[in-house]
């Protein structure tokens, strides 16, 4: 059937104007009454198609064949691809047919146009001629161009069919003399033409030279009748090819419409197989959980006891670790005396010298104040306004740090809110559906049941509390709504973001204080370089 209907295609669309004759003659546009028998056939041919299709599948289906279930798909790919390759072929000859249509009708346009230049030309040149002729009043003696046109195309037939050689052979001998008496001869007074004879003459030259400008001039004329006619059966033709590749668009889009149901209905099947297996999968996994749980219990009460001997052990290593603390302790405090005795007698010492020293600096002090009272009276007017600057920048760069801090504490605020809810998230929200089999890993922060008083170690214990009777109705008597009873759905959602919260240890808030330290640290630092710079900037200044 696919072949069928590549063959009635390649027919439809073989007497399409796309041959060597068409793009010298345009076709003729097709009949609304053929498009539409046309369309109703195709969609014929597409209905008997897909009936064909599942004819086949579901002869495969009940022959159980392995042969012919893979040579019909096959055959099918080939069919396909013929008909792919036919519909390029047609739309790259249709594109070239366009192409040359739309060159042609740019080649009549130009021919147009210096067919017009030329009449234009013609009628300036005619009227200059006439007005040259009419004003001179006398006959120059010399060939019109007209006259020369006419009588150089009228020789032209005699100049290719004989040779320089035959010109000149074919030219008469002249006599001794013969020249001169030709030049007496004509330069008599007898041969001298009137004025009137003169003018009759260039009369006559006139009228024959408009009769030949009028016959030109229809000849050109007619000529540019012509290309126009041409040019219109051009544009007609391009119209129609036009026409055509948007009638082969509209088949080519329907094409695909049909593949698109056939891959969907390949599709919707596909999903039905791998819904059936994932559900075989989550039934295995719900098994290979429970039996987990069961083995987790047997090692836990292992675990139990063991850690119940490793308590007792460390507490008496504490206990002989304690009573050594205490001889240590008391070594210390005879040592602190021994040092603290040492370290008054150095301060007395100290004080004596202090006293001297403070003593000989109130004298140099006093003499050097005299001289500095002076130098300070006008370093202090120069502070002053550059006090008045300094406090500015000082606020202004308490500001920029007060702006920074606060930024900075809001990042980490909303870090640390990202954090929960992804832990959150990581923690109780990824196995809600029942397709995934929950882990037994314990949790790194255990989490508690506020509404049971439950702790809750690892996901399973998670999944087995929320699923649960008791918990189940525990949350339905304390969050009903209006008197609705809660769905299953409405009670574990309730669970897992109301009464599941994390237990608060003392690592946790140790690692936020850690964090909070490292921030006023790095706080105290970029304020210490702010005063540095200060400094530098008054040292500077007065200089």
């Amino acid at each position: 059937m696919c072949s069928q209907n590549a063959g009635v295609e390649g027919k439809g669309t073989s007497g399409s104007p796309l041959d060597k004759g068409s793009d010298k003659s345009p076709t003729k546009v097709r009949q609304p009454r053929k498009v539409d028998l046309r369309a109703r056939y195709w969609a014929f041919l597409f209905e008997n198609l897909r009936r064909a299709v599942d004819e086949i599948y579901v002869t495969c289906e009940s022959d159980q064949s392995v042969l012919e279930c893979k040579v019909c798909p096959q055959s099918m790919a080939e069919v396909l691809a013929k008909k792919e390759e036919l519909a390029d072929r047609l739309e790259k000859a249709n594109e070239e047919a366009i192409a040359s249509a739309i060159a042609e009708e740019e080649q009549l346009t130009r021919e147009i146009q210096a067919e017009n230049n030329d009449l234009e030309t013609d009628n300036e040149s005619y009227f200059s001629v006439r007005s040259g002729g009419i004003s001179g009043g006398s006959y120059s003696g010399n060939m019109d161009w007209s006259e020369m046109l006419a009588d150089f195309d009228a020789r032209e037939s005699w100049r290719q069919s004989t040779s320089w050689g035959d010109m000149v052979e074919e030219e008469p001998s002249r006599p001794p003399g013969h020249g001169i008496h030709m030049h007496e001869k004509l330069s008599s007074p007898s041969r001298k033409r009137t004025i009137a004879e003169s003018k009759k003459k260039h009369e006559e030259k006139q009228l024959k030279a408009q009769q030949l400008r009028d016959k030109l001039r229809e000849e050109k004329t007619l000529k540019l009748q012509k290309l126009m006619e041409r040019e219109k059966d051009v544009r007609k033709w391009k119209e129609e090819l036009l026409e055509q590749r948007r009638r082969m668009m509209d088949e080519k889009l329907l094409h695909a419409e049909f593949k698109r149901e056939l891959q969907l209905q390949a599709i919707v099947k596909k999903a039905q197989e791998e819904e059936a297996k994932v559900n075989e999968i989550a039934f295995i996994n719900t098994l290979e959980a429970q039996n987990k749980r069961h083995d987790a219990l047997a090692k836990l009460s292992e675990y139990e006891l063991r850690l119940n001997e490793l308590q007792e052990e460390r507490q008496r290593r504490q206990e002989e670790k304690q009573a050594r603390d205490e001889a240590v302790q008391e070594r210390k405090r005879v040592l602190e005396a021994e040092r603290q005795a040492r370290v008054e007698e150095l301060l007395i010492r100290r004080k004596e010298q202090e006293a001297r020293i403070e003593h000989q600096r109130q004298e140099k002090e006093k003499a050097r104040e005299d001289a500095a009272r002076e130098r300070a009276r006008d370093r202090e007017e120069r502070l002053a306004a550059l006090s008045a600057a300094q406090q500015e920048a000082m606020e202004e760069l308490q500001k920029k740090i007060q702006m920074k801090h606060d930024e900075s504490s809001r990042r980490h605020m909303e870090q640390i809110e990202q954090r929960k809810e992804k832990a959150a998230e990581l923690s109780s929200g990824r196995h809600a559906n029942t397709d995934y089999a929950p882990k037994l890993t314990p949790y790194e922060r255990k989490k508690q049941c506020s509404l049971c008083g439950i702790v809750i170690t690892s996901e399973v214990h998670l999944f087995s509390h929320t699923k649960g009777k008791r918990h189940q109705q525990a949350v339905r008597d304390s969050s009903s709504i209006q008197g609705r009873e809660l769905s299953d759905e409405e009670v574990e959602h309730l669970s897992l973001k109301k009464y599941i919260v994390d237990i608060l240890t003392d690592s946790s808030v140790s690692s936020e204080s850690v964090k909070d330290g490292e921030e006023r640290q790095k706080a105290r630092k970029r304020a210490k370089k702010l005063r540095m710079l200060l400094m530098q900037i008054i040292k500077w200044v007065p200089s």
